[in-house]
């Protein structure tokens, strides 16, 4: 009796065949999933960046805006070598605690180095110029408290209006 062979050239044509037809439809169905992949990365980093702007937009308008007197925390009298970060890092360990502030360093770092790196970027305060911390609500989320930012008083820090005439002063 004649055994034929398991293995046939015929029969490696067909699998031969199946693996590839197998591996171009595995490849077709990985090219359209990194393309997916890709596409929802590329929504992702426009998304990302149309909201870093907004952020970056949004610190810059409060470095501009007026605050109330009430709203600084510190004064910074800018002199020769003067790190305007560091300052505010201390102004705030100072006005909050040491403790409080690293609890929340993560929170209120960004706010306090974006608005500081504004004035870096312009070249840096000048030595005699006076720079202010001030607290305000930077952000929409009620549970995380104030943040902090420098500003240069550009739009004005306002004093409160005296309510009361002044007492005349005898000499």
């Amino acid at each position: 009796m004649s055994e034929k062979p398991f293995f046939t050239p015929k029969k490696a044509a067909v699998a031969a065949g199946l693996i590839v037809a197998g591996t171009i439809g595995w490849t077709a169905g990985q090219n359209a999933h990194n393309a997916n992949q890709l596409q929802d990365r590329k929504d992702e980093a426009a998304e990302e960046a149309v909201a870093l702007e907004a952020y970056h937009d949004s610190i810059e308008a409060a470095v501009n805006a007026a605050y109330d007197r009430k709203a600084v925390v510190g004064e910074i009298d800018v002199i020769h070598g003067t790190r305007l970060i560091n300052e505010a890092e201390r102004i705030l360990k100072e006005t909050l605690g040491e403790d409080v502030y690293k609890e929340n360093r993560d929170h209120l770092y960004d706010y306090l180095q974006d608005s500081a790196q504004i004035y870096t970027s312009q070249g840096g305060p000048q030595p005699g110029e006076k720079l202010y911390v001030v607290e305000l609500d930077m952000d929409s989320d009620p549970s995380n408290g104030n943040e902090y930012i420098v500003t240069d008083g550009s739009g004005g820090i306002i004093d409160e209006p005296i309510d009361e005439i002044p007492a005349p002063t005898t000499h």
